[in-house]
């Protein structure tokens, strides 16, 4: 079975994604990477995900993501690791294709410590450039429902915590699903 991590941006879904990949000896896919080759693929020009959003806007971002899903959900074996993006358990054209990929384990960082890691880059796209906190504070709400509602199990991310350590967790919580 597939292991998908879901959670914010920038929770840890590719650091432990890798290291789970690696312990387990399995393929680890980053849907960010992907989404970023299938957007080259498709329109012969490479950007990161970030300006792949402003450019298609957020309809066709989740169109391309769905899309993207839909491969991921044919064509990658069944032992895999996959690290999706923070926006695509709430995207209406991956909702088939989610409940295919495999279990989700959502990784559950509180709001106070994940908005300082998102804005660190800059503002993203996806929050209100006049009311950053409070269109995160909203977008954290809608989000950790809709992940709730589809993981199979959440893990607390504690922010003090060496990564290796939540790897560790992981693997013991998931030893039966594995």
């Amino acid at each position: 079975m597939n292991l998908v991590l879901i959670g914010m941006k920038h929770c840890g879904k590719s650091t432990q994604g890798r290291a789970l990949a690696a312990i387990l000896q399995r393929r680890f896919i980053d849907s960010d990477e992907a989404l970023e080759r299938l957007y080259a693929e498709k329109h012969h020009e490479s950007l990161p995900t970030r300006q792949i959003f402003q450019k298609l806007g957020r309809e066709g971002f989740r169109r391309l993501e769905g899309e993207l899903l839909d491969r991921l959900a044919a064509d990658v074996p069944d032992n895999a690791v996959i690290a999706l993006g923070g926006g695509t358990p709430g995207n209406p054209y991956a909702a088939a294709a989610l409940t295919k990929l495999g279990c989700l384990v959502y990784l559950e960082v509180a709001p106070e410590v994940i908005y300082p890691r998102i804005v660190a880059n800059g503002l993203p796209p996806f929050l209100d450039a006049a009311a950053p906190r409070e269109s995160f504070a909203r977008l954290y709400r809608q989000r950790a429902e809709r992940y709730r509602a589809v993981a199979a199990c959440r893990v607390p991310v504690q922010q003090e915590a060496p990564p290796e350590q939540l790897t560790q967790r992981l693997l013991a919580l998931l030893k039966d699903r594995l």
